[in-house]
C-alpha cells in the first residue's frame, strides 16, 4: 500500500479527525497486483453472502466532467439535485442486478443510487433525502424516523456482509457503529449466522480497520468498476448512463388506498390515481419534519405556540399540504410547494408504487380519485402506465453551451428558490447548506 502526500491527494490536504494519534487525514492506495488480489478475494465474500448491504456516504461522489460542470453552473435551480451518478453508482447497481448487492444504506440525500437504477424498495436513507418530502434530510441534533431506524436495526442483525464505500470521515457515528461495529462482532461471537463481517472501500484509514474482513485501499470510482470486472459481467460500467425517467407518466394508477397504504388482499379492487401535473393538491403523510429539525421545514407539523430559534412557527390550517409547481426538465423529479416549502419528490417512487412496492406512499392527492371515476382534472395525459426503464442520452460535451437549460418551469423555479432563499434566511434559516439554498 502506497501512502499519497497531501500534494498527490485528489481532494488536497485535510487536518487530522479527533481520534487517535495516528488516526490521520493520509490517504492510501493498494499497489496494482495487491488491490487485484484483494478484489478476488471480496468476489469469493460476495458469492458466499446471502445478504449484503451497501453502506455510502458523502464521500461517494456524483460524475465529475467538464460538461457537467458547465451546464451545472449554469442550471442554478438544479444545484444538487442536477447531479449525475458516477461509476461507482453504476457499478453498485450492476452487482444489485447480479443478485450479489441486497440492500443501499445512503446515508447522502442526492437521490444518485435512483438515478443510476439502484430500486427505491431497496434504498435506506436514515439521513434524509433531498427527494423524499416525507423524509427530509436531518439536521444536527435531529432524529431519523423511527420507520428508517427500525429497518437499519434489522439490516445490523440480518447483514451477511457489509460493504462501506467513500471517505471515513463521512461515516454517521450511529450508522458506522450498528452497521460495521455490529458486523464485525458477528464474524467473530463463534455464533450460528454466519456473519462475514464488513469490508472497507476508501483511500483513508479507519478506527475500525482491524476488525474488518477486508480493507482496499483506493476510490469507489476506480474499484468498483474492476471488481465488476473481476466477476467476469459482461456489461462495461463506463458505458452505463442515468436512468431516463420519461418512462414515469405524471399521473400514475396506484394500488394504494386513500390514506397512502398499500391495498391488502385487494385483487381487482380499484386503484388509486396519483397525479402529480402542475399546480395538483397533494398532502405529505408520515413526515420526519419536526424530528428533523431542518429550520426550512420545521414549521411543517408544528403545534400551537412552538417556538424554533426564537421564533413561533405557528400551526397551519392545512397541515402537509401544498401543490406540484412543476416536473424538473430532465422529467427524474416534481418540484412541491408544501406549506409554503420548496420540496421535491423522485420519479422513482411513482415507479415503485404502480408496482406495490412501498409499504406506504410519502404523498397522496388532497382529494382521491380512483379507477373508474372521472380522472383528476388537468392537462391531458397520455397514459397512466409506467412503462419499460431505459437509460439517458451521454451528456453532450456543449451541454454547458446550450440556451434551453432551464426547461419547463425553470424561470419559476428560480424566482421560487430566491423567494424562499430570502425567507429563509429571514427566519434565522442556513441558507448555505442542504441542496437549494438551504431548504433540502
Amino acid at each position: 500500500t502506497e501512502r499519497m502526500d497531501a500534494g498527490q491527494s485528489p481532494g488536497g490536504a485535510r487536518s487530522p479527525h479527533q481520534a487517535s494519534t495516528w488516526l490521520t487525514a493520509s490517504e492510501y492506495q493498494d499497489h496494482p497486483g495487491v488491490c487485484a488480489s484483494k478484489l478476488d478475494h471480496l468476489v469469493r465474500l460476495l458469492k458466499a453472502s446471502r445478504r449484503t448491504v451497501v453502506y455510502t456516504g458523502a464521500g461517494l461522489l456524483a460524475a465529475d466532467s467538464s460538461a457537467e460542470g458547465r451546464a451545472l453552473e449554469r442550471e442554478a435551480h438544479f444545484k444538487k439535485r442536477g447531479r449525475r451518478p458516477a461509476a461507482a453508482h453504476h457499478a453498485l447497481v450492476r452487482l444489485y442486478e447480479l443478485g450479489l448487492v441486497h440492500i443501499w444504506v445512503q446515508t447522502g440525500h442526492d437521490g444518485l443510487a435512483q438515478k443510476a437504477g439502484f430500486p427505491q424498495p431497496a434504498t435506506l436513507e436514515p439521513c434524509g433525502s433531498w427527494f423524499d418530502p416525507s423524509n427530509p434530510v436531518v439536521k444536527p441534533g435531529g432524529v431519523s424516523r423511527a420507520r428508517e431506524r427500525a429497518w437499519l436495526a434489522r439490516e445490523a442483525e440480518q447483514a451477511d456482509l457489509v460493504l462501506a464505500l467513500g471517505a471515513p470521515f463521512h461515516f454517521g457515528a450511529d450508522v458506522a457503529d450498528c452497521l460495521i461495529t455490529r458486523a464485525a462482532e458477528r464474524s467473530t461471537c463463534g455464533d450460528a449466522s454466519g456473519c462475514l463481517g464488513a469490508v472497507v472501500l476508501g483511500l483513508q484509514q479507519t478506527a475500525s480497520d482491524a476488525d474488518l474482513t477486508l480493507r482496499v485501499f483506493g476510490t469507489p470510482n476506480e474499484l468498483l468498476p474492476a471488481l465488476v470486472a473481476a466477476l467476469g459481467d459482461s456489461v462495461p460500467v463506463a458505458s452505463l448512463q442515468p436512468i431516463s425517467w420519461a418512462h414515469v407518466p405524471s399521473m400514475v394508477l396506484l394500488p394504494y388506498t386513500a390514506d397512502g397504504s398499500r391495498m391488502v388482499g385487494g385483487e381487482g379492487a380499484p386503484r388509486m390515481y396519483l397525479d402529480l401535473r402542475p399546480n395538483a393538491p397533494v398532502r405529505v403523510l408520515e413526515h420526519n419534519c419536526q424530528g428533523a429539525r431542518h429550520p426550512a421545514y420545521m414549521h411543517i407539523g408544528a403545534q400551537p405556540c412552538q417556538r424554533f430559534r426564537g421564533r413561533e412557527l405557528g400551526a397551519r390550517a392545512d397541515p402537509g399540504g401544498g401543490y406540484v409547481r412543476h416536473r424538473s426538465p430532465d422529467g427524474s423529479w416534481f418540484t412541491l410547494i408544501i406549506e409554503d416549502a420548496i420540496m421535491s419528490i423522485g420519479a422513482w417512487w411513482l415507479e415503485a408504487a404502480a408496482a406495490g412496492e412501498l409499504p406506504s406512499l410519502p404523498i397522496v392527492n388532497k382529494h382521491a380519485r380512483f379507477e373508474g371515476e372521472r380522472p383528476p382534472a388537468g392537462p391531458p395525459i397520455e397514459t397512466t402506465a409506467v412503462g419499460e426503464r431505459a437509460r439517458a442520452e451521454p451528456l453532450s460535451e456543449d451541454a454547458g453551451d446550450a440556451d434551453d437549460w432551464r426547461g419547463a418551469g425553470g424561470e419559476c423555479e428560480l424566482a421560487l428558490l430566491r423567494e424562499s432563499e430570502a425567507l429563509t434566511v429571514a427566519s434565522g434559516g442556513d441558507a448555505g447548506e442542504g441542496g437549494w439554498g438551504g431548504l433540502a
